[in-house]
């Protein structure tokens, strides 16, 4: 029973799928068709894609192409919250023709009405024998999306287990594959590491500097805040910056402090986000490129936090914002109608954590005190979705300047499994970092925060850090331009060694008579050789300043020999060609984009 599924499949018309996803279903039914009649040779198959890659597309076009090839007569998708079952059963229906059940009953339906059900991992939990019995009686594909939510607790990994233990196929996906605890993730193979931790294994990984490269994702720019925050702790009262170091319990209260609604700090930061989103759509002037509905999203610690930020934003901006807490008689379709709507501002807690899809969303304030990488990284996914009808899609994170936090954003890049340590390890761990504050007594220790105000400390781009003085020298140049300052800011750092070279070498602009001099005295041999040993680190500088994550240098010089009359190449230019790419190229460096070569040579001659 030996199946080829290489060049492309039957899918239904409109779906095109991106090439991380032919690959990673090429691999799963490569997995299929090499086992052949052992059943038990398959035992699950792991995507971890990164929030905003497009896994729904490629879970659902497994399940699509399973059913077309007779293989399985039922598919479960199991996912974390009921928000998501309605999300998951239209996209299966609009795209695939896929009517899966979403009810909340524990009663399936039969598959004469419906080829599946999305239920959430609570409801399989609560009931496994159901899903047992359908697994039991049916070929039956299971679908865990974002998968790492199964080890929250023991009994559910078990219970789980024993719901999806018939399931002829399971597919896991996960944008993020990592816990903060020691609880193994059900069907997800581990393996020792070099020190002897079971680390998961993936079987295909596509990350965020994957998509990135890929242009699938946006790319985040962190906004760090830092300022003073005052509180009481018991008897004592405490005015620290985040760059103070603090033990454990009180720097939990710094960042309870600096979160307060009423405090400077939030305020602060509702202004400078608000401003930023206001030139993402453009309300400055008119500007065919932008943004016009795009959205902000803050996420807040609970309901009480939500409501009261949610007051602060209106006071700063003037515009009401969207409040979205589990409260709610219908949370989804206050979602949905934002999603829908062109309002700027959606306040929630962990209602928008997860896999719920606004893809407008373009500024966050992170304004909670959950503090795992993992949420961290799940909040920065509801930003990170390419539209691709616009100039620039980059976002925007606002975060408080908590050493914790800024490392998950130098780390956003970083591909990271679900690593299980010796649980003595991790008390030893916790235990050293409240050692001296008398841990038995923390809980008693009134607290109250005070004030708080805040000052923009920094930006993160690409585990890069930028700092207010090297911001404040780019800011004018890149609103100017309309483009984030940490890429201005990145753009100076990669050409100040050769402006630098350049002055080294008497090559400034009140010295090109120096320089025309020099030339005089050389054969024209060396003359040209020399011009293009100029021409090789200006050709780099400004491939890297076009696209940091993949410099293309060719593209550079073809565009130059597509626009230039009579051009030969690189190595049969002549002396007048060569100096007017080399002023060509510092004249793109200089407005960090591509000008077309047409465009300068007729500026030149006006």
């Amino acid at each position: 029973m030996k199946m080829q599924f290489e060049g492309g499949y039957n899918l239904p018309k409109g779906i095109e799928l991106r090439d991380w996803q032919q690959e990673a279903i090429d691999e799963f039914m490569s997995r299929i068709s090499s086992r052949g009649i052992d059943l038990k040779a398959f035992a699950s198959f792991l995507c971890v894609a990164c929030p905003g890659a497009g896994k729904t597309i490629y879970m659902l076009t497994i399940a699509y192409l399973l059913r077309q090839l007779g293989l399985i007569t039922w598919i479960e998708v199991c996912v974390p919250s009921t928000c998501l079952t309605l999300q998951v059963a239209a996209t299966a229906k609009k795209l695939f023709g896929l009517d899966l059940w979403h009810g909340t009953a524990l009663d399936l339906p039969n598959n004469e009405t419906f080829h599946g059900q999305v239920s959430t991992y609570q409801a399989v939990c609560m009931g496994p024998d159901v899903w047992r019995a359908r697994c039991s009686s049916e070929s039956v594909l299971l679908i865990a999306d974002e998968v790492h939510h199964v080890g929250e607790e023991k009994a559910w990994g078990e219970s789980f287990k024993f719901a999806f233990d018939g399931a002829k196929y399971r597919l896991l996906t996960s944008g993020t594959p990592f816990r903060s605890d020691n609880q193994p993730i059900p069907y997800v193979t581990y393996a020792k590491d070099e020190k002897g931790y079971l680390v998961s294994q993936s079987d295909y990984v596509y990350g965020y500097g994957d998509a990135l490269r890929d242009g699938v994702c946006r790319h985040v720019v962190f906004l760090s805040y830092d300022g003073r925050m005052d509180w009481l702790s018991g008897e004592k009262t405490y005015s620290k910056s985040f760059s103070e170091v603090l033990p454990l319990n009180e720097n939990s209260k710094r960042r309870h402090t600096c979160l307060i609604p009423e405090g400077d700090w939030i305020k602060k930061v509702i202004r400078d986000a608000n401003e930023r989103l206001s030139r993402i759509r453009g309300l400055n002037g008119f500007d065919p490129g932008a943004h016009k509905d795009a959205g902000g999203l803050i996420v807040c610690k609970d309901k009480d936090h939500a409501n009261r930020v949610a007051k602060t934003l209106e006071r700063e901006t003037g515009e009401k914002p969207v409040v979205v807490t589990s409260d709610d008689l219908d949370p989804l379709k206050k979602i949905k109608d934002f999603s829908n709507s062109d309002a700027r501002w959606i306040v929630a807690v962990k209602m928008v954590s997860e896999g719920i899809d606004i893809p407008r969303l373009r500024v966050e304030i992170y304004a909670t005190h959950f503090m795992t990488e993992m949420y961290f990284r799940q909040i920065m996914g509801r930003i990170v979705r390419v539209i691709g009808s616009y100039d620039d899609e980059t976002s925007y994170m606002y975060i408080y300047d908590d050493a914790q936090l800024v490392e998950f954003a130098q780390k956003v890049r970083e591909e990271i499994n679900h690593v299980i340590k010796q649980q003595e390890e991790e008390e030893d761990r916790l235990a050293s970092e409240i050692e001296g504050d008398g841990p038995q007594q923390i809980p008693l220790i009134p607290f109250l925060p005070i004030s708080s105000n805040g000052v923009e400390s920094r930006h993160l781009l690409n585990g890069e850090s930028y700092d207010s003085k090297e911001l404040s020298v780019v800011r004018g140049h890149a609103t100017a331009l309309g483009i984030p300052e940490a890429k201005v800011a990145e753009l100076m750092r990669r050409i100040k060694p050769e402006i630098q070279a350049m002055l080294a070498d008497k090559r400034s602009v009140r010295q090109d008579a120096t320089v025309q001099q020099q030339d005089q005295f050389m054969t024209k041999t060396e003359l040209l050789a020399d011009l293009r040993k100029r021409i090789s680190p200006l050709s780099r500088n400004l491939a890297y300043a076009l696209s940091p994550d993949d410099p293309d240098f060719q593209l550079i010089h073809q565009h130059w020999m597509r626009g230039y009359p009579g051009s030969q190449g690189h190595s049969k230019a002549n002396e007048r060609e060569l100096r007017c790419k080399i002023d060509w190229l510092k004249f793109c460096i200089a407005r960090a984009t591509l000008i077309p070569v047409k465009t300068y040579l007729e500026m030149l001659n006006d």
